[in-house]
């Protein structure tokens, strides 16, 4: 253990909790588009394993439409819940898939700003050391599965990409019996991650009881655009009555639509497009936070200062709104380049005005007045 204060992000365990895995085949195409995410494994508490399969684009969307209704019924249920999965991969592929298919963004959105997907890789980066070349979940396995190590001809993604060709050949070539052996393989193996995914959780669990660090859980992010670009307040904006009428006139989902409905639906596409521009970059924005800062220099329009110095102290000049200070920092300026307003990170404790909690990092906005890289644009 390195540093435990990372793992009072953990949320305390319930009884709805979730254990997420997805089984995706980059190759798989339909004339358009690469990639197909075949199996969307997730695992109960209690052992209950909830398979959603995907054979072409029309069942990935209903995997997808499935996957949140589950999840919207088991929040009802269980408030306090969380998902749990292991590297960006769930995160990223949920917001993909929904901005692909025009479904579920809303609930996406909600499950990251509220904190219902807990991404363990970041905290185990933070807090763990281990002697291994990597930090995949495969390598982390022998601190917390015993003799429970993978076994069977599944063992690894690459594994599972094959056998899932493999299955599909099987099945084109009408061999039922033997493509739902192959199916079955690769189900075991998902549920071999989910469940090494939920003891991952129960013993990081042990080590922050160990450590004395309390549960807070992650901590829910507000819309930004209602509180002057502030990532502190706000609420979620959930479709209305008039969007959910005009869907349904639109026929959501329809392969065909009439001369009306395709012009509802571009009504319906148009409203609140500059809210679902933004919800990118928030979206990296505090997908990034969650990570150790050394791994940010893999993210474009980054610069991570190592030394800082105060030109000008903090003061209030002649006609100005708010009191204002002039740094100089010196650092490395990662892919991408600067401009000219970008928001500035600082370590906790926050300094006084940007946060009330002082466990979490400080934000606030900053003018750019000048840059000494030839990557930089043009400053004033």
């Amino acid at each position: 253990m390195v540093d435990a204060q990372p793992l009072m992000v953990l949320p305390d365990a319930n009884k709805g909790d979730l254990f997420f895995d997805f089984e995706g085949d980059p190759l798989w195409t339909d004339g358009r588009e690469w990639g197909l995410e075949y199996l969307w494994g997730v695992l109960s508490v209690t052992d209950e394993f909830h398979p959603f399969w995907a054979n072409d684009r029309a069942s990935e969307r209903r995997a997808l439409i499935d996957f949140l209704a589950m999840v919207r019924k088991r929040l009802r249920r269980y408030p306090g819940m969380h998902i749990y999965h292991y590297a960006a991969y769930e995160k990223s592929t949920l917001l993909r898939l929904a901005g692909r298919y025009g479904v579920g963004e809303n609930d996406v959105d909600d499950l990251l700003r509220n904190g219902i997907l807990v991404d363990l890789y970041p905290l185990v980066r933070k807090s763990i050391r281990v002697g291994t070349e990597n930090y995949s979940i495969k390598s982390l396995e022998p601190l917390y599965m015993g003799n429970a190590l993978r076994s069977g001809e599944v063992t690894t993604a690459a594994d599972s990409i094959t056998q899932y060709a493999r299955y599909c050949a099987l099945r084109d070539e009408g061999r039922v019996d033997e493509a739902a052996s192959v199916l079955k393989e690769i189900e075991d193996y998902n549920v071999y991650d989910c469940r090494s995914t939920r003891r991952l959780r129960d013993w990081m669990m042990a080590r922050a009881i160990e450590s004395g660090v309390p549960p807070r859980g992650p901590q829910p992010v507000a819309d930004p655009s209602s509180s002057a670009g502030s990532p502190d307040g706000g609420a979620i904006e959930l479709a209305d009555d008039i969007e959910r009428r005009l869907l349904k006139f639109a026929g959501d989902g329809v392969e065909e639509r009439t001369v009306e409905q395709t012009a509802v639906a571009l009504v319906v596409a148009a409203r609140g497009f500059h809210k679902r521009e933004d919800k990118p970059f928030w979206w990296s924005h505090f997908d990034r936070v969650n990570n150790p800062v050394d791994e940010w220099a893999d993210n474009g329009d980054v610069f991570i200062a190592e030394r800082v110095e105060i030109v000008n102290d903090w003061h209030q000049p002649p006609k100005a709104r708010k009191p204002q200070r002039h740094l100089r920092l010196i650092g490395e300026l990662a892919n991408g380049e600067l401009s000219t307003d970008m928001y500035a990170l600082y370590d906790p404790p926050a300094p006084a005005g940007l946060s009330d909690d002082p466990d979490r990092r400080g934000f606030g906005s900053v003018t750019v007045t000048g840059c000494d890289n030839p990557r930089c644009p043009p400053l004033p």
